[in-house]
């Protein structure tokens, strides 16, 4: 509607822009991953539990495998920042530093 005379303003035909550039971006994506969502998947961790248990103190302080540590709330919050940055492939500004 922004691009029809006597309606919206220019900003409100940017973000009109942003949205259609997301939602194809997203609609991309999620044909891109179709086949991960629409099947059934069985996953056996013996492997990563036997590479988690071979490692030294220093190696599991420097590659973080336990997830019972990983810091899901701040995760949580950055997550969103990242897919966008990513899928609208553009500069967004950096997120607050609260989250870090």
């Amino acid at each position: 509607m922004s691009k029809i005379p006597y309606f919206g303003n220019k900003k409100m035909a940017q973000q009109a822009q942003l949205v259609n550039k997301l939602a194809n971006n997203m609609e991309a994506v999620a044909g891109a991953y179709q086949h991960f969502f629409l099947n059934t998947w069985k996953f056996d961790d013996k492997e990563y539990l036997k590479v988690c248990n071979s490692l030294n103190a220093t190696d599991a302080e420097e590659f973080l495998m336990d997830l019972r540590k990983v810091d899901l709330i701040r995760e949580g919050k950055i997550y969103p920042h990242g897919l966008a940055k990513y899928f609208m492939l553009d500069d967004i500004p950096a997120i607050n530093q609260d989250f870090r």
